[in-house]
């Protein structure tokens, strides 16, 4: 434990230390998952928590398209704690890869000599990861996305020449390295050209299951209709954007709604907050943000949905917006516990859903 005269710097080693340790968990969901792993992963998420509560500023960074508050992240990290404590550990696993990245996001920005020291003994952990595709993983969360991008594409070619090899691998990663890229190009860089150039490498490849061919012949149609889309690069403001495509995404059913559309649509709201920030846009901006995150259920990045909503809860309570976030938020603490019935959620995050709506005014 750190003194009560410990600094900001000090707690920051700790959050630092704490993160490297988890990071070859972070990488690997068997290992994550194996119940062996349990206590020091428990103590890891302990000391994280300890760390961001004791950083005495309760500021963000302005240079960031966004992050949330100290208090945003402290909450994230208790709701984590109670989600591995209470076994829903895929859940925990994403949310720390989360919170791993938004830390990498901010050292990134700050061009001080110790943060560049933590990414860079980073990189060098990454370097060491055993396989591609956790090379890859791990390249991603320091939003190094060129190599990222490298390794997951080296990892698909040489898992499709061992199919063709043996006839048989599993697909999850496969998969798993096609989203990543995936995302890369729509939402993270908003590049929806080369997303649809990555696919159109793929979507003829029979080595690929069948099923997965689909997706891609799916993806390639809606990667084209946004490429060819004028409109969405003239449309400036969030707002704009709700009412010429987000809201028509909200009325459709669930199945039947593009994940394409969702990445490549908030890959334009965070490029609309970087380029053309409006601060009475926030709260539209952080529902949509967390309203695509909770959509696409850590299938293609790690969420940072619960960050958005409780952000916009928090400061916009009184707006409209403010409402919605927290219908979202509660249906993400629903699903991520329990599924839809809520029957097993922790009294802990039943006791801040009602102080949530008592902010609201529910």
């Amino acid at each position: 434990m750190l003194s009560s005269f410990a600094s900001t710097k000090d707690y920051m080693h700790v959050a630092f230390d704490s993160m490297m340790e988890l990071s070859p968990y972070l990488v690997d969901e068997k290992k994550f998952t194996d119940p062996k792993s349990e206590e020091k992963i428990h103590t890891y998420i302990d000391n994280l928590l300890m760390a961001f509560k004791g950083v005495h500023s309760s500021n963000k960074l302005k240079t960031l398209d966004y992050a949330p508050s100290l208090s945003v992240m402290r909450q994230h990290l208790e709701e984590t704690k109670i989600a591995f404590q209470h076994k829903q550990k895929f859940f925990a696993r994403n949310r720390l890869n989360a919170t791993q990245s938004l830390c990498i996001t901010c050292h990134a920005q700050l061009k001080t000599k110790a943060s560049q020291t933590v990414l860079s003994q980073m990189r060098a952990k990454a370097w060491k990861m055993k396989s591609d595709f956790e090379r890859a993983e791990s390249f991603y969360v320091l939003r190094d996305y060129p190599t990222s991008i490298r390794y997951y594409e080296k990892y698909i070619e040489a898992s499709l020449e061992k199919k063709k090899q043996i006839g048989f691998i599993s697909f999850s990663k496969i998969e798993g390295a096609f989203k990543r890229v995936l995302s890369y190009y729509t939402k993270t860089s908003f590049k929806p050209e080369k997303a649809l150039s990555f696919v159109e490498t793929y979507k003829g490849n029979k080595v690929l299951p069948v099923e997965f061919r689909e997706d891609l012949n799916q993806w390639s149609r809606d990667l084209n209709k946004w490429v060819n889309d004028k409109k969405l690069m003239k449309t400036n403001s969030v707002k704009d954007l709700e009412t010429f495509y987000l809201a028509k995404i909200e009325k459709q059913r669930e199945s039947s709604r593009s994940i394409i559309d969702l990445m490549v649509l908030s890959g334009r709201v965070l490029n609309i907050l970087k380029y053309h920030r409006s601060n009475s846009e926030e709260p539209i901006a952080l529902y949509w943000l967390g309203y695509a995150d909770r959509a696409l259920n850590f299938s293609y990045y790690y969420s940072m949905a619960d960050m958005y909503l409780v952000d916009c809860i928090e400061k916009f309570p009184r707006h409209e917006y403010g409402k919605k976030c927290l219908n979202q938020y509660k249906e993400s603490i629903q699903m991520g516990f329990t599924g839809s019935a809520g029957e097993n959620i922790p009294d802990d995050l039943k006791n801040r859903i009602k102080k949530y709506e008592q902010l609201i005014g529910n």
